[in-house]
């Protein structure tokens, strides 16, 4: 590793590749209880990565709920980054005007926070799961610009200061770039 720049060479990103492989190989092929024996001869994930980047896994609070033992132990051990993966969309966490719904992705800032996972939150803006009122002034009657924009400034800042000091960083729009040829950005509402 070159520590001026602190590059990973390639041998060391397949060694890390490899060690995770090999992890996530013993824990699909073995029962859970005889994979977490197995893991415990190698080393982590994340810390065979720790002077280069950190490791992310993203779980929604369906699996926190679940209390599924194997796949908790996984994330905990084996990573240092976390992302909610949909528990922190507008339509989730703000269904309606001036009412929000940070149950369950407190719980797993919580979670994250009491494993000393990074948390990354996911996602403020997004073409997919936006309630429709956000562009709406009434049933079927289009909103203004400026009241989708004053919308989504109220949205950004009420989350982003819900979490701010817990939440290290944001993915502010999520999927903005279309995938339709001759056309740049998707065509959202």
């Amino acid at each position: 590793m070159n520590n001026e720049k602190n590059d990973i060479s390639r041998r060391d990103f397949l060694r890390g590749l490899g060690v995770g492989t090999a992890g996530m190989a013993l824990a699909a092929c073995a029962t859970p209880r005889d994979a977490q024996a197995q893991q415990k001869d190698l080393p982590r994930l994340c810390d065979v990565y720790a002077r280069d980047f950190r490791v992310g896994v993203a779980f929604s609070h369906g699996l926190l709920n679940s209390g599924y033992e194997p796949a908790l132990t996984l994330a905990t051990t084996q990573f240092n980054a976390f992302t909610t993966e949909n528990d922190m969309k507008w339509a989730n966490i703000h269904p309606k005007e001036g009412t929000y719904n940070y149950g369950p992705a407190d719980a797993l800032v919580a979670f994250a926070e009491q494993h000393h996972m990074a948390v990354t939150g996911h996602t403020l803006v997004w073409h997919q799961e936006s309630p429709n009122w956000i562009f709406e002034d009434a049933p079927g009657v289009p909103a203004t610009r400026e009241t989708v924009l004053l919308r989504l400034r109220e949205h950004m800042r009420t989350v982003m200061g819900h979490y701010r000091g817990r939440v290290h960083g944001w993915d502010v729009v999520n999927e903005a770039v279309s995938t339709r040829k001759n056309e740049w950005l998707r065509d959202s509402p």
